[in-house]
């Protein structure tokens, strides 16, 4: 996962972003990353799958197991997400809720069951051992205190 506008953490040049202006370290352009740890892929699935005449699934043994990984998070990433979120539930859905009070307003007055056929059954997975490994996540947090609005206005 990468942010445009970033440099890598290989680059010799300095960005003129940084974290506050006072440590003078580079905004990470990778906020998701493998620490690679040992000799272990990011992520190994194993799955034993067993014969079934239906469509169920039935697994014996599932193994899964996860390498060291980094999560970055600042202000650069959260910010877009929140304005994406606020969209969401706000002006950008004000035209779909008429659409949805006209649909309310068509099928008022009808048998639920009317027209109704119901879905066909999904599929069962049936899993007897499932073993995760230890997850190591360590979190890298850079927020600039002002736009922390959980926290009380004098801390801010």
């Amino acid at each position: 996962c990468q942010l445009p506008g970033r440099s890598d953490a290989r680059s010799d040049r300095k960005s003129d972003h940084t974290l506050g202006g006072v440590t003078g370290q580079e905004l990470p352009a990778v906020i998701l990353a493998n620490r690679g740890q040992g000799d272990r892929a990011f992520l190994s699935l194993q799955i034993k799958r067993c014969v079934s005449t239906s469509g169920d699934y039935l697994l014996p043994f599932v193994n899964m197991a996860m390498d060291s990984v980094d999560l970055t998070l600042d202000d650069g990433w959260l910010d877009p997400l929140q304005v994406w979120a606020a969209q969401l539930s706000t002006g950008a859905s004000a035209g779909r809720s008429m659409q949805r009070f006209q649909c309310l307003a068509e099928t008022a007055g009808k048998p639920v069951l009317e027209g109704y056929t119901p879905p066909p059954l999904p599929a069962v997975i049936q899993v007897d051992n499932f073993f995760i490994s230890k997850v190591e996540l360590t979190v890298w947090c850079a927020l600039k205190l002002r736009t922390v609005r959980f926290l009380p206005q004098w801390i801010r």
